[in-house]
C-alpha cells in the first residue's frame, strides 16, 4: 500500500510486458506442435497480401518508431493469394519483429525496408535491416527450432514458424547477410497453392 505511484506504474508495466512475452511463446509452441503433428488447420481463402503487410506493418511502426527505426516499404497494390491469412500474417510479423531486435544492435541509421509483389511465377516478400551481418556459419542454423541470438527475450520459434508456415505453400526463405545488409526473401510459387 505504501509503495510509490510511481514504482508501481513501472511494476505493472513490468508485469504486462512479461505476461505479453509468455503469451508469445505460448502461442508459439502451440503453432508448432500442431503444424508438426499436422494438426495444424488451414483456413483457406482469397485474401490481400497487399492489406496483410500494410496492417502489419501498422501494427509494428509504433514499435519501431519508439526504438529509432526508419520504416520503409515497396508495397504493390493488388496482390492476392489463397492462403490461410492469420498464418501467412505471422510469417510478415516474426520477420519483421527479428529485423526490429537485430536494429537494437546499431546506435544510429536503423533501418527497416520490406517489399512485396508477384512476378508470373509466384508471390514474393522480402525484410531488409541494416543491423549487424548475421555470420555466414549461423545463416542455416537460424532456422532451426530453438535457435535465437536474443540475449533476453527471444525464444528461438519465430523462424521456425515461418519455415513450417511456408512448407504448406511448398515456399521457399532464402537469407543473405553483409555489414551493409541482411535480406530474409521468401518466394511462393502460385502453381503450388493449395
Amino acid at each position: 500500500d505504501d509503495m510509490p505511484s510511481e514504482l508501481r506504474q513501472e511494476f505493472l508495466g513490468d508485469i504486462n510486458k512479461e505476461i505479453d512475452r509468455l503469451n508469445s511463446v505460448i502461442n508459439d509452441l502451440l503453432t508448432l506442435v500442431s503444424m508438426d503433428s499436422g494438426e495444424a488447420r488451414m483456413n483457406m481463402k482469397s485474401a490481400s497480401l497487399t492489406d496483410m503487410l500494410n496492417e502489419t506493418m501498422r501494427r509494428l511502426q509504433p514499435l519501431a518508431r519508439e526504438r529509432g527505426i526508419e520504416m520503409s516499404g515497396a508495397i504493390a497494390a493488388g496482390v492476392t493469394v489463397n492462403c490461410d491469412s492469420m498464418k501467412l500474417t505471422q510469417v510478415f510479423y516474426n520477420l519483421m519483429d527479428n529485423a526490429i531486435t537485430a536494429l537494437e544492435a546499431i546506435p544510429s541509421e536503423k533501418k527497416l525496408r520490406v517489399d512485396i509483389g508477384e512476378d508470373r511465377d509466384s508471390y514474393r516478400f522480402s525484410v531488409a535491416n541494416n543491423g549487424p551481418a548475421i555470420p555466414e556459419e549461423l545463416q542455416e542454423s537460424i532456422f532451426r527450432e530453438g535457435f535465437t541470438t536474443k540475449k533476453e527475450s527471444g525464444h528461438g520459434m519465430g523462424l521456425s514458424i515461418v519455415t513450417q508456415v511456408l512448407k504448406t505453400y511448398k515456399g521457399t526463405i532464402s537469407l543473405s547477410s553483409t555489414e551493409e545488409e541482411t535480406v530474409f526473401r521468401i518466394r511462393i510459387p502460385k502453381s503450388n497453392q493449395k
